[in-house]
């Protein structure tokens, strides 16, 4: 799969979006995983998000509204998501990390669109 740059605009919560200084993240999807009822996207952050003493450099984005596709994008449509912060992702993974299980470290809700990186 090619690489997809994307710009993502957290919206909720409030907290840490000021925290952050409201600011967009540029990154890149590196790995899509879909099945007929959700897709999770795996973005590679272009810097660092560090917040409460911890940094993240990957996100998995699903997304928040059941109609949204990924596909919504190419047409500079912005998808809503919910974005979990993942610290690191080995180089030569092929998987999608799992969170299902996920408690603590960052979460967001925001949108994603594509981007002219």
């Amino acid at each position: 799969m090619n690489v997809i740059p994307v710009l993502i605009n957290l919206t909720d919560p409030w907290e840490l979006g000021e925290a952050l200084g409201w600011k967009s993240f540029k990154g890149k999807i590196i790995r899509i995983d879909s099945d007929k009822e959700r897709w999770r996207a795996l973005i590679e952050l272009e810097y660092e998000m560090n917040h409460s003493g911890l940094s993240f450099r990957f996100l998995v984005a699903s997304p928040r509204h059941g109609e949204d596709r990924i596909e919504y994008m190419t047409h500079k449509k912005r998808v809503t998501c919910a974005f979990i912060g993942i610290q690191d992702v080995p180089k030569s993974a092929v998987y999608m990390p799992n969170t299902e299980n996920w408690r603590g470290g960052i979460a967001f809700i925001g949108d994603m669109v594509l981007s002219d990186i």
